[in-house]
């Protein structure tokens, strides 16, 4: 990249894609998918010029339908840095370990939930122990990335690490269908702080909140699995399914990510 040249996410109500659309043509801007995309565009500038933007469009079944849009003149090797920006922590490579089933969970149907207070990224404090008589789910996951933050040295050689962006937004795409099947609430959590957590939240669209454990309170009143890696202890990824304050079911190991959500009751 020259200097001056930055990707950030593209704020809202402004004109910078709808520029970007018309300079590259009608035929481009339609190949492109942008005008489709579900996620948050992101743009990269040089200087004060939008010479590329990227998003995605969710699917039911898959990942995420990647859009790229390169302005004339600037579609070359050095630009294709903006796809892998994006598609690094949206997308789960073919050939990642597959976590093995180290009855780390075997333990919990059953078990009752702890007096634990948590804050949510509305600001809120949600005691797990009164979460009411229906159906919680609780989707436990290690660490989402975000564009321009690099992922933990290793990450996709660790068993069940990557993919907590496309199981987020397949918690978030399949949202109403754990409404209708009888939950009454679904929350993330993770170790990371909850600023951290809100900017996902608000990148993503997630219509539900995430837990913040930075104290990893749960994994130790639970004992549930954890990893360590780049100095940091994680969430092994699973699914609590709690009611009336009882762990009814536990989804364990997770695997494909995206494929994690219980939408069956």
């Amino acid at each position: 990249m020259q200097g001056g040249a930055g990707v950030k996410q593209a704020v809202r109500g402004n004109d910078e894609l709808a520029v970007l659309l018309a300079r590259v043509g009608e035929e481009d801007a339609g190949e492109s998918g942008l005008k489709d995309v579900t996620s948050p565009a992101f743009v990269l500038r040089e200087d004060d010029d939008v010479v590329a933007a990227a998003g995605y469009q969710a699917w039911p079944q898959s990942v995420a339908h990647l859009s790229v849009l390169v302005a004339p003149g600037h579609r070359g090797e050095g630009w294709r840095g903006l796809w892998r920006l994006l598609s690094i922590h949206t997308s789960v490579p073919a050939d990642l370990p597959v976590p093995e089933d180290d009855g780390a969970a075997v333990h919990l149907p059953g078990t009752k939930v702890p007096h634990l207070e948590l804050q949510d990224t509305d600001g809120t404090t949600v005691r797990l122990d009164a979460l009411g008589a229906g159906r919680t789910v609780i989707y436990i996951y290690p660490l989402t990335g975000r564009p321009g933050t690099d992922l933990p040295d290793g990450w996709d050689s660790i068993p069940g690490a990557r993919g907590c962006t496309p199981e987020a937004c397949a918690f978030r795409d399949h949202y109403q269908d754990l409404l209708a099947a009888g939950a009454e609430g679904v929350f993330g959590l993770s170790s990371q702080e909850t600023d951290y957590q809100r900017e996902v939240v608000e990148r993503l669209h997630l219509p539900f909140q995430m837990l913040s454990d930075p104290a990893h309170s749960l994994a130790q009143e639970l004992c549930l699995p954890t990893f360590e890696t780049s100095g940091l202890t994680l969430y092994k990824r699973l699914t609590l399914i709690i009611r009336d304050g009882v762990v009814e079911h536990v989804f364990y190991p997770i695997f494909p990510p995206h494929m994690s959500t219980p939408t069956r009751s």
